[in-house]
């Protein structure tokens, strides 16, 4: 099977196609867990701070039903795969 390891800016090329902006992320968050936008917000700015803080110091940052993110340069997105049990 070929890699799926994609490089931090083929992930953001990917990511252009299919994200959603931090405002429409932070809704959807506050409508699903009842919060305020805001609070859903400031929940969506600190996991990506621990994200960041994470790949700066060389640890990988494990995104559970995405992928790994993983330090270097550049960083690398290694997708989760299906495993058997999940089929």
């Amino acid at each position: 099977m070929e890699s799926m390891d994609w490089t931090c800016r083929e992930a953001s090329a990917w990511y252009a196609l299919a994200a959603m902006k931090k405002s429409a992320l932070a809704r959807a968050a506050a409508k699903r867990n009842r919060l305020k936008t805001g609070d859903a917000a400031d929940q969506v700015d600190r996991a990506v701070t621990q994200i960041l803080q994470r790949l700066r110091s060389g640890q990988a940052a494990r995104l559970p039903g995405l992928g790994t993110l993983e330090p270097g340069k550049p960083w690398r997105f290694r997708p989760e795969t299906e495993s058997r049990d999940d089929r």
